[in-house]
């Protein structure tokens, strides 16, 4: 049972950056409504163009920037965990995901 344990950790620690982004999406899933509401608010009177860029730049630059910069910062914190409380660790993280989802009726 011990190698059964070890050989999950191993797995994990190998994909621990997806498994973070995988956190990091569900949480911009949450509150990307709000992002765009408030971005919205902010480029409603301007032109087309600038709406268009404020978008392009938003979701590509701010969303993509902050996924990967936080996922690596989440990913070196998931690595300093013991192994024997990784799994747990991991599966507290998508449990307090679905718990700010739920406060926030998106499931």
């Amino acid at each position: 049972m011990h190698e059964f344990w070890n050989n999950i950790n191993g797995w994990l620690r190998d994909h621990i950056l997806t498994i973070t982004i995988a956190q990091i999406t569900g949480l911009l899933v949450v509150y990307g409504d709000l992002l765009s509401q408030k971005m919205s608010r902010l480029l409603s009177k301007q032109s087309f163009f600038l709406r268009l860029s404020g978008f392009i730049g938003i979701n590509a630059f701010l969303i993509g920037f902050l996924t990967i910069f936080i996922a690596k910062l989440i990913s070196l914190f998931y690595l300093r965990i013991p192994q024997n409380y990784l799994l747990l660790t991991l599966l507290s993280g998508f449990v307090l995901v679905g718990v700010i989802a739920e406060r926030h009726k998106h499931i």
